[in-house]
C-alpha cells in the first residue's frame, strides 16, 4: 500500500472529509489530494506530526512502504553520488556502521520518521527523496 492509499484509507476509516483533514492538518485540500494520489508527500516532520495526530496514528504508520531492498539500493546510490563514505555518513548521523549496513543491504529501514529525517539531512536531500518513488502524473 502506498502512502497515498494508506492516507486515503485512514481518512475514510475515520469518516473524515478531505476538507476536515486538510483544515486540521493545516494544509490545503489540493495538497491533501496530491498526497492521496501519490504525487507528493509531506515535506517536514511538523506536517507529518500534524497529519498523524489528525488521523490518530503514529507517524511511522504513514511513511513509505518502499521495500527494504529497494530502500537500501536507493540510499547507497545517493550516498555515493554525494561522495560520502559509510563512515562519514554514520558519523554525521550518530548511528553505528552496522545499523547503516543493515539499511543499505535491505535488512532494515530507519525505525522512525525522525531517524529517516536525520538520514535525509546527513545525505543533504529532502525527506521525500527517501520515501520512495512519487508519481509525477497530472489529473
Amino acid at each position: 500500500m502506498t502512502f497515498g492509499e494508506k492516507l486515503r484509507a485512514l481518512r475514510q476509516e475515520k469518516e473524515l472529509s478531505m476538507d476536515m483533514v486538510s483544515s486540521l492538518a493545516d494544509v490545503s485540500t489540493r495538497t491533501l489530494y496530491n498526497w492521496e494520489h501519490d504525487r507528493s508527500i509531506p515535506k517536514n516532520l511538523d506536517t507529518w506530526n500534524r497529519l498523524a495526530a489528525v488521523l490518530g496514528v503514529r507517524q511511522e504508520e504513514l511513511y513509505g512502504d518502499l521495500p527494504h531492498s529497494e530502500f537500501g539500493a536507493h540510499i547507497e546510490a545517493i550516498r555515493k553520488s554525494r561522495g560520502l563514505t559509510r563512515r562519514n555518513l554514520c558519523s554525521r548521523m550518530g548511528v553505528s556502521e552496522k545499523t547503516y549496513y543493515n539499511w543499505s543491504h535491505g535488512t532494515g529501514k530507519p525505525a522512525s520518521l525522525a531517524m529517516l529525517s536525520l538520514l535525509a539531512d546527513a545525505l543533504d536531500v529532502p525527506l521525500e527523496a527517501l520515501s520512495g518513488p512519487i508519481k509525477k502524473s497530472r489529473p
